[in-house]
């Protein structure tokens, strides 16, 4: 990519709609037009924000907000270890989980990657799925109304990006194949009119 070429981007992870695996079964029914990413809420280069992830969307604003979420594999005191997936790491240095625990360090450790936080979070114990919030919008966070058309994969030089939001889709949405979908965040999708029924089949 040439330095200081200014140009939104939507970059698959793979050549097929629904990622790297296929997330969406059926035909996705999309919000109409285009939103934009902040830049600092999304991975870092070389990670990726998964087809299929809750995000908020500002319809006025034309804004798009992800929603992260983290399968707590083990805790030690302030740090969470998670097992990678294949959108690698996609956690970064100032997120914040809702009861307002701080990202302070991120460590790639090969199959999984540490999570260090402000404090111990208190939802935190193996098993669990904590949700955490871009830095941009704070412990206040922002609610799930619908679900990534596909793979965000941010260039180094990227100056904008853009991203589409899924609000319905005729047949099961594949959960394992994106962020983990807590109840509350399902919760959050239906009450915004979003209609997705969720299979755990792989």
């Amino acid at each position: 990519m040439i330095q200081g070429t200014e140009f939104n981007q939507t970059v698959k992870y793979s050549k097929k709609y629904g990622g790297v695996r296929k997330v969406f079964e059926g035909k996705p029914y999309m919000l109409v037009g285009g939103f934009s990413f902040n830049l600092e809420d999304l991975p870092l280069p070389g990670n990726v924000l998964p087809a299929g992830a809750p995000v908020s969307v500002d319809e006025d604003k034309r804004t798009i907000t992800p929603i992260y979420t983290i399968a707590v594999k083990s805790v030690a005191g302030a740090v969470v270890t998670v097992a990678k997936s294949e959108w690698g790491v996609p956690i970064k240095v100032g997120m914040i989980a809702p009861s307002g625990e701080t990202v302070t360090a991120v460590e790639d450790a090969g199959d999984t990657y540490k999570v260090t936080f402000s404090a111990a979070p208190t939802a935190a114990k193996e098993g669990a799925i904590l949700t955490l919030y871009p830095k941009s919008v704070g412990q206040a966070g922002v609610k799930a109304n619908a679900l990534l058309y596909c793979d965000i994969c941010l260039d180094p030089y990227a100056t904008a990006c853009l991203g589409d939001a899924v609000w319905f889709c005729e047949y099961p949405v594949l959960a394992r194949r994106t962020f983990p979908i807590t109840d509350d965040i399902k919760t959050q999708l239906r009450e915004a009119g979003c209609a997705f029924y969720f299979s755990n089949r792989k």
